[in-house]
């Protein structure tokens, strides 16, 4: 399986890290996300296999183990983030697999006052 295709591939390949790089806590998502890794020009598709990443990064980061990234032992997420480990090592979202301290703390925050935020 190929993970990212033409166009997507060569932009995911092309992101650089930027050390003024923030996180911001995606909450439908349930994870954080790089100012320097939201791109423009990738098709629906890839975006949206990007999204994935970012959702198992997430898991990573709450230490969800692998076995609890699907819903009754699908393993889509697990072969998705196992195919592009393989196909885009260099992804600069993979450099981004443990939070600093402030980056811990930010997303916790966010994480507990998901509730407190909604109108709900």
């Amino acid at each position: 399986m190929i993970y990212f295709e033409g166009k997507d591939l060569k932009i995911i390949e092309s992101l650089k890290i930027k050390k003024d790089a923030v996180p911001a806590y995606e909450m439908l998502k349930d994870c954080l996300v790089w100012t320097d890794e939201r791109v423009k020009g990738m098709s629906p598709e890839g975006y949206e296999k990007l999204m994935d990443l970012w959702i198992v990064r997430g898991f990573i980061h709450k230490g969800t183990p692998e076995e609890k990234w699907g819903i009754d032992g699908d393993t889509y997420l697990l072969n998705a983030w196992n195919e592009a480990r393989s196909q885009v090592p260099h992804w600069i979202g993979f450099t981004r697999l443990k939070l600093s301290d402030e980056e811990r703390k930010y997303f916790e925050y966010e994480r507990s006052n998901i509730l407190e935020k909604s109108d709900y």
